[in-house]
C-alpha cells in the first residue's frame, strides 16, 4: 500500500501525533508526506511524532521547508533515490531481495504554471531516460480537464496543455479513484471550490503489473486534501470463486492429444452420467500440469526470448557452425509459438474477438481483463450516515442490514395472516385476476413477442417488453 497526503504542514505537535496515528492505522509499505511545512533543524522532532518506522528521503537540497517527505518500511520494500528537486522525488522501489519492482515519482508541484512546466520538462527527461513500469502520485497541483474544478474561476485550456501534453509524450496515464472524485477544497464558507488536482499517473508497463490494484480518494481528515491510498488487490472482495479454467492454448501443445487420450481411455463403471463426471474430473489435474507453462507464459516467453539472444551471440562468434545456426532457427520458432500463446490466453480471459491493435494486442487485452475483473469485486461500500466500509465482514454485514430492511425479517411471534391489514393495502380487481388465470393460446404466444408495447396490448406484453 502507497499512501500520499498533503498535510499542510506539520510544525503542530497535535496535527503531527493526529497525521501519525491515521497512518499507522493504515499499515502502508509507503508513505508520501507533501506540503510538511518543516524546517531541516525540526525536521527528526517531528518525525519522531509521527511515529512511522523505517526511513526517509526528503528534498531539503532543493526547497529549506522540505517539500516532500518520501518515508519507506524498510522490513519490507527498498526504496533507492535517482533524483531530487522542489518539485519531485524520483526513486526506483526494490524488494527485499534487490529485485527491482518500478519506478516511483513523488510530486507535488508549485502553484505557478511557469514553475509547473518546469516539473512537467523534468518528467519528460526521466522518462527518456529510463525504462519500465513508472507511477507518479502526489499534489500535481494541476486539472486535466474543465470538470476537475468546481467553483472559483472557469478552467481554461491553458491549465491543463501542458500536463496533457507531457502525458501523452511519456505514454501516462490517469488511475480512476474510488471515492470522492475532487480532492482538494478550500472550505470556504462563501466561495467554496473543489478541485481534482492530487492523482495518480502511470505508463504502460506498470498498469499491466497492477491490474487489481485500486485508488481510493480517503477523506481529508485535518486536511483540505484527501489522502490518496494505492492498494493492491489483498484485501479486494471478489465475486469469482477459485476453480478450474481451461486454457484454449493448451490444446495446441504437442503432448495435449496423447495426455488426454491416457487418461480419458482409462476404464471407469458405472452409470453414463457417472462415468462422464467422473472422468471430467479425472481429467482436471492432468490439464492443470500441461497449463502450468501456460500460466507462467511471461516467465516462459522471456526466457525463449533470452535463449534465443544467446544463440545469436555464439553464432556471431562461429557464423559457420550448422549446430549454432539450428539453434537460432528451434528456439525462434520457440518464442513464435510462446508468443502466439500468450496472446490467446489474454484473448480468451478478456473475452473479445481478434483486434489488429498492434503489438501483440497485449496491451489491450491487459486493459480489458481489468475492467471486467473490477466489475466483478465489491472493495468498498457507504453507509447510510456516509461512512466507508472496506472490510469483508463491514460489507457483508451491511448488505445483509441493507436487504433485510427492504424484503423484512422473519416474525418468530407471527401467529397468521392479518387479513384486515391485506385488504387495506393495494389489491388486484376481478378482471385482472380473470386475465391472470385464463389460459394461454398458442395465437397469443406467438403474437407476443411482437405485441410487447405495454400491459394494454396483450396480458403479456408487459413480460415480453422486459425480455426483449
Amino acid at each position: 500500500m502507497i499512501l500520499a497526503w498533503n498535510t499542510r504542514g506539520l510544525n503542530k505537535s497535535g496535527k503531527a501525533r493526529e497525521v501519525g496515528s491515521r497512518l499507522l492505522c493504515l499499515r502502508p509499505e509507503i508513505v508520501v508526506l507533501i506540503e510538511t511545512r518543516v524546517k531541516s533543524t525540526k525536521a527528526a522532532n517531528i518525525r519522531n511524532k509521527l511515529r512511522l518506522k523505517g526511513k526517509y528521503l526528503d528534498n531539503y537540497l532543493h526547497h529549506e521547508n522540505g517539500r516532500i517527505w518520501l518515508n519507506w518500511d524498510d522490513r519490507v520494500v527498498d526504496v533507492r533515490l535517482i533524483s531530487s528537486t522542489a518539485q519531485m522525488i524520483h526513486c526506483g522501489i526494490y524488494d527485499t531481495n534487490g529485485t527491482f519492482l518500478n519506478w516511483f515519482t513523488a510530486i507535488y508541484a508549485l502553484n505557478q504554471l511557469e514553475h509547473r512546466r518546469k516539473l512537467w520538462k523534468e518528467l519528460e527527461g526521466i522518462h527518456n531516460t529510463q525504462h519500465g513500469p513508472w507511477c507518479l502520485m502526489g499534489d500535481f497541483n494541476n486539472v486535466l480537464k474543465s470538470t476537475d474544478r468546481v467553483g472559483g474561476k472557469l478552467v481554461h485550456e491553458s491549465e491543463y496543455t501542458d500536463l496533457a501534453s507531457l502525458m501523452d509524450k511519456s505514454g501516462l496515464s490517469e488511475m480512476n479513484s474510488l471515492g470522492d472524485y475532487y480532492t482538494w477544497s478550500n472550505k470556504h464558507v462563501d466561495g467554496i471550490i473543489y478541485s481534482r488536482i492530487d492523482r495518480v499517473l502511470g505508463n504502460v508497463d506498470w498498469f499491466q503489473l497492477n491490474l487489481d490494484s485500486t485508488l481510493t480518494n480517503m477523506d481529508p481528515g485535518i486536511s483540505d486534501h484527501a489522502l490518496l491510498c494505492l492498494k493492491g488487490h489483498d484485501n479486494a472482495i471478489s465475486t469469482s470463486k477459485s476453480q478450474f479454467k481451461f486454457l484454449n492454448c493448451v490444446t495446441t501443445m504437442a503432448d495435449f492429444t496423447d495426455c488426454v487420450s491416457r487418461c480419458w481411455n482409462e476404464p471407469l463403471d458405472g452409470r453414463p452420467m457417472f462415468v462422464l463426471w467422473r472422468k471430467l474430473l479425472r481429467l482436471q489435474p492432468v490439464i492443470r500440469k500441461l497449463s502450468r507453462p501456460v500460466k507462467s507464459i511471461n516467465i516462459t516467453l522471456e526466457k525463449a526470448r533470452e535463449n534465443l539472444r544467446q544463440a545469436h551471440s555464439r553464432l556471431l562468434q562461429d557464423r559457420m557452425n550448422p549446430f549454432n545456426i539450428i539453434a537460432v532457427k528451434e528456439y525462434t520458432e520457440e518464442v513464435i509459438k510462446w508468443s502466439d500463446m500468450e496472446e490467446q490466453m489474454l484473448q480468451q480471459k478478456a473475452k473479445i474477438e481478434w483486434l489488429r491493435l498492434g503489438d501483440g494486442n497485449n496491451k489491450y487485452f491487459h486493459a480489458s481483463i481489468k475492467t471486467k475483473q473490477t466489475q466483478c469485486e465489491l472493495r468498498t461500500l457507504y453507509r447510510e450516515d456516509g461512512t466507508m466500509v472496506t472490510t469483508h465482514e463491514d460489507i457483508e454485514q451491511e448488505v445483509l442490514s441493507l436487504y433485510g430492511n427492504l424484503m423484512g425479517k422473519a416474525d418468530t411471534n407471527l401467529e397468521g395472516i392479518d387479513i384486515v391489514a391485506m385488504r387495506d393495502g393495494p389489491q388486484i380487481t376481478n378482471d385482472q385476476k380473470e386475465l391472470l388465470l385464463a389460459p394461454i393460446m398458442e395465437d397469443e404466444i406467438l403474437r407476443a413477442p411482437k405485441e410487447h408495447r405495454g400491459p394494454e396490448s396483450s396480458r403479456h406484453g408487459w413480460f415480453w417488453s422486459q425480455i426483449l
